[in-house]
């Protein structure tokens, strides 16, 4: 069961994969036919889970030199998080948001895309 919801264009499609404890470990949104499936294809709308804690992903993951900006305090989904958005292409973003007893990453490298923008803003938590 996913603790989250978002609308998508239909004419998108939605990946669940890593369904532990009932609890989706990736959904993954893209333009029909294009589902990223090596690296360096590009990422439209990614949700995940992190076991890692919170400070190590503001601090040492995301923050210092690691090729993301300073990090903004954002809402997202309804709830505080933490944006990240890179130095060298500034449709490239990370947002982590603590819920619950767990932490969801939210990434994108097509931010600018209305179809991006549509899930970013409808997405809520549940």
């Amino acid at each position: 069961e996913l603790k989250y919801t978002f609308t998508y264009p239909l004419e998108w499609e939605v990946n669940i994969s890593g369904l532990t404890n009932s609890e989706a470990k990736v959904v993954t949104a893209y333009p029909e036919g294009l589902m990223p499936t090596k690296p360096g294809d590009p990422t439209y709308f990614d949700v995940h889970l992190d076991d890692r804690e919170l400070s190590y992903l503001l601090e040492d993951v995301f923050g210092g030199s690691s090729g993301f900006g300073p990090r903004s305090d954002v809402e997202f989904g309804g709830q505080k998080a933490y944006q990240f958005i890179s130095t060298t292409d500034e449709n490239e973003f990370y947002i982590v948001v603590p819920y619950g007893d767990l932490i969801y990453v939210i990434y994108s490298v097509k931010a600018s895309m209305d179809e991006v923008q549509i899930i970013t803003n409808s997405f809520r938590f549940i």
